[in-house]
């Protein structure tokens, strides 16, 4: 954006010299036409949305600062109207109620909220609604006119949240996050009250684990327990699983979040995922079996992407596995980085993986990818693996199979059918298979989702940025899926989650 110029006296305007746009008092004027912040969406302006919302959302959060002192928690009864958040603190995964009383009836309003991540990021949502007859609202019971979502949804102002200052770095912050919410009516914030989501219960204990050659962290849930075990797994990022492992431990359960390679090599661990020893993760199920809190002789494995694809083949190769989660798996074994080498070992002897094929049906997914990547885009890489597996029969692929009928306990698959990064419904497709002809008898189901990508995770963060994966300075992956496809399949998924890890434990 150009070089802002602020008007003299105490007016809060921002101009923006290169699309003549001036943003203040929670409007935007373009071309002497007044645009509602609530109609970005529909505005027709010659300028990047984005770096309108930008703009607009200067604005603001020049009126949140403006009107801080009204802020309170829970029930805000401000200068015209009464904000109600149930709970006003809670876990992120919490249902959560946002309730609007004593506006004027069938009046247009703007319910707006912005909070700010490690980065120092700003993320902003809004939508404009219409109050009842009874001058009241419930999120929960109607969608917005307009804004950063659509449909109804009560969780819909926080995972809609926008970066403004550009390309998103992920959204990330401590063990909590505010987020300050406001009414507007006019361009004047008439309420304003916050909400607190944590990503970790108060009195879950967080003890880092760095003893018989295992890096990760242990999270105890609160009381003397017995608690039921769970292994949380990372994939290519190679780093400690730490939300997975906090909110199943905010849900009763004690959880080793495990890491098993460390590209950085700041640790004892393997710096690639080549080779990786699968006695590493029988050391881990002893440690954490073998803590005074834990119940039980078996625990739960949860994993996404390549830590997907590990959870499906520990729970098929290993003992006291008792229950298996997959997010965006693979039913195959596939080659480690560079190929030739295997991913995984065991007892000594490589785990049989497939080769990824490079062969006349790739060509058109490599060209594409290479013009991504010339042109600066997002790269897309799942049609890449599809020709490796085409003929299920070949001898190269039977060998990578994962059998997971082999699995003593319940099996959860969860993937996006717009997975950019590999095509994790196909794949897990296969293993679903595999247990329908085996007739598995434990519970298990694939959670297909619409419009979804290759990162699902908990509920109600931030879903904007979950279509790219950054790999490396200057490459961008595609990981596909749409904001609110992501925050659906979040959302479905981990009740159905919660649900199979007590089938399995408890």
């Amino acid at each position: 954006m150009s070089e802002d110029e602020r008007p003299s006296g105490n007016s809060q305007y921002i101009r923006d010299r290169e699309s003549g746009c001036v943003a203040g008092d929670g409007s935007v004027f373009c071309a002497d036409k007044r645009v509602s912040l609530d109609h970005l969406n529909q505005a027709n302006l010659r300028m990047d949305r984005r770096k309108l919302l930008k703009l607009a959302g200067s604005a603001v959060i020049s009126l949140f600062s403006g009107c801080a002192q009204l802020e309170t928690g829970g029930n805000a009864q401000n200068q015209g109207g009464t904000i109600t958040v149930t709970p006003p603190d809670g876990l992120i995964d919490d249902p959560l109620e946002i309730r609007l009383s004593d506006f004027e009836p069938n009046e247009e309003i703007s319910v707006r909220a912005h909070t700010t991540d490690n980065h120092g990021q700003t993320w902003l949502s809004f939508g404009q609604f219409k109050t009842d007859g009874d001058g009241t609202l419930s999120l929960t019971q109607q969608a917005p006119i307009s804004g950063t979502y659509e449909r109804v949804d009560p969780r819909g102002l926080l995972w809609s949240m926008q970066a403004l200052d550009g390309p998103a770095i992920s959204f990330t912050t401590d063990e909590l996050y505010t987020v300050h919410v406001s009414v507007q009516r006019n361009g004047t914030t008439v309420a304003s009250t916050r909400i607190t989501r944590r990503f970790i219960a108060t009195d879950v204990g967080e003890h880092p684990v760095d003893e018989d050659g295992l890096v990760g962290v242990f999270f105890e849930p609160p009381g003397s327990g017995p608690h039921p075990a769970i292994l949380t797994l990372h994939g290519t990022e190679g780093q400690v699983p730490w939300l997975l492992g906090a909110m199943l431990a905010s849900h009763g359960y004690a959880t080793l979040a495990l890491q098993y390679f460390d590209p950085i090599g700041k640790t004892e661990l393997p710096t690639s995922l080549v080779e990786i020893p699968l006695e590493y993760f029988e050391r881990a199920i002893d440690w954490v079996l073998d803590r005074p809190s834990v119940t039980g002789d078996r625990v739960g494995v949860v994993g996404p992407s390549i830590g997907g694809e590990l959870t499906l083949l520990l729970g098929a190769t290993l003992s006291r596995i008792g229950v298996i989660v997959g997010y965006v798996p693979s039913s195959l074994v596939w080659e480690g980085p560079g190929g030739e080498r295997p991913m995984w070992t065991y007892n000594g002897k490589d785990i049989p993986f497939v080769p990824i094929e490079v062969n006349q049906e790739s060509v058109p997914s490599l060209i594409g990818a290479a013009a991504a990547g010339i042109r600066g885009r997002p790269i897309r890489v799942a049609d890449l693996f599809r020709p490796s597996f085409d003929d299920l029969g070949a001898e190269s692929v039977k060998a990578g199979i994962i059998p997971v009928d082999e699995i003593d306990g319940p099996v959860l698959l969860i993937s996006g059918k717009d997975d950019g990064i590999w095509p994790s419904t196909a794949l897990s497709e296969i293993a679903i298979h595999r247990l329908d002809s085996h007739d598995h008898p434990y519970a298990y189901e694939h959670l297909a989702y619409e419009n979804a990508g290759h990162i699902i995770s908990v509920p109600a963060q931030p879903t904007t940025d979950w279509d790219t994966f950054n790999v490396m300075p200057g490459m961008t992956l595609d990981a596909g899926g749409t904001a609110s496809g992501n925050a659906h399949a979040a959302a479905d998924s981990w009740p159905r989650v919660l649900e199979f890890l007590a089938e399995g434990l408890r």
